[in-house]
């Protein structure tokens, strides 16, 4: 086949090599390609990841890709589209297409958006973790970066197509697409405004230091923030709900144990934990009148006092609010009986699951 199956940050693609595969060049640390005239395939992730990528030419003579105008990316010519992206990749003129995950996990800080681009990939820009602006050039019929915002506006749609770390969204805007802002790593800090009706999934997915985010009433604040891990405070409406993913009351500095003679238990055991559940948790009221439901597991130490520390969520509800009040629930629990070990009380590890059902 002739095909390049997998590459190192030194490899020098020899010129007989018709095929680059899938993952070809995943994660490498390569700062420069080449690709030869003959290559006729590239697959769409041979390139992912490859977060120092500063250069890349395509040989003249090529009948699939060029490079032209020195632009550091690779181009598929007959259609016009952009393949593959580099951290100083400058979009000609005349490109249609941006596609997908085209500069994935690149390092660029800037790219600009020329006005021939008809057709942008979801997730052609997800894990720049860099990109700090992004301009359209005025006159695209398609996209926008309105009011200095730092971000692709699909005209049309009036939707939030990519964000940067420092974007401002727009009023008007009324949608934020699917990974908009997937691995900004320098994003704070968001507002969206009133305007905004609908986040789609992964919107702010693994944006790792964002900390604080205001978003409108309407919107449930759910899946939006998955891999967030330094998120603090999400405001809606006049509540400010604080995020709290992992509680340490008592730092436990002795060994843990998972292979006990004797488990924790709560007093009174099973019956009596599910009895105190039932007595004490409290439906987030925004919940209950939109009829969300799920079940978090919340893991904890039941230290050699029977005290309980250390509490986290291991598996999320799929709400913010009903994985908060799990939390409290299990904040507030008595002392429990605790684990032994040939008849030693022990710290150790416990998960209880916590329902969340409307009747």
């Amino acid at each position: 086949m002739n095909g390049l199956h997998t590459g190192s940050n030194r490899t020098i693609i020899p010129d007989s090599i018709l095929i680059i595969g899938n993952g070809a060049f995943y994660g490498r640390n390569l700062t420069s390609i080449r690709i030869p005239k003959d290559v006729i395939a590239i697959s769409g992730d041979a390139f992912w990841n490859c977060s120092s990528l500063d250069s890349i030419t395509v040989d003249s003579g090529n009948p699939i890709f060029d490079s032209r105008n020195n632009c550091n990316a690779i181009i598929n010519t007959k259609m016009n589209g952009l393949h593959t992206g580099s951290n100083r990749t400058i979009i000609p003129e005349g490109i249609q297409i941006i596609g997908t995950k085209a500069f994935y996990g690149r390092n660029l800080t800037s790219i600009r958006i020329p006005k021939s681009v008809a057709k942008i990939a979801n997730d052609a820009f997800w894990n720049c973790s860099l990109l700090d602006s992004i301009t359209v050039d005025s006159g695209n019929p398609v996209f926008d970066s309105r009011n200095n915002c730092n971000a692709i506006i699909d005209t049309r749609m009036e939707m939030l197509h990519t964000g940067s770390n420092r974007t401002i969204i727009p009023e008007g805007a009324r949608i934020i697409s699917e990974g908009a802002f997937y691995g900004r790593g320098k994003l704070t800090d968001i507002v969206i405004p009133e305007s905004v009706e609908i986040i789609k999934k992964n919107a702010f997915r693994e944006c790792l230091s964002l900390e604080s985010i205001t978003i409108p009433e309407t919107i449930e604040p759910n899946e939006y923030f998955t891999g967030c891990d330094n998120l603090k405070e999400i405001k809606y409406g006049d509540k400010v709900l604080t995020v709290t993913k992992f509680i340490a009351l008592t730092p436990i500095e002795e060994p843990l144990f998972q292979v006990l003679d004797e488990q924790p238990e709560f007093p009174g055991g099973v019956k009596a934990f599910v009895e105190y559940v039932k007595e004490n948790l409290q439906y987030p009221r925004k919940c209950r009148n939109n009829n969300i439901q799920g079940k978090a597991y919340v893991n904890f130490i039941v230290d050699k006092e029977g005290n309980i520390n250390n509490i986290e969520v291991m598996k999320s509800s799929g709400n913010i609010e009903l994985d908060q009040e799990a939390i409290r629930v299990v904040k507030n629990m008595p002392k429990w009986k605790p684990g032994k070990i040939k008849g030693e009380n022990v710290h150790a590890r416990f998960t209880v699951p916590i329902a969340f059902i409307l009747q």
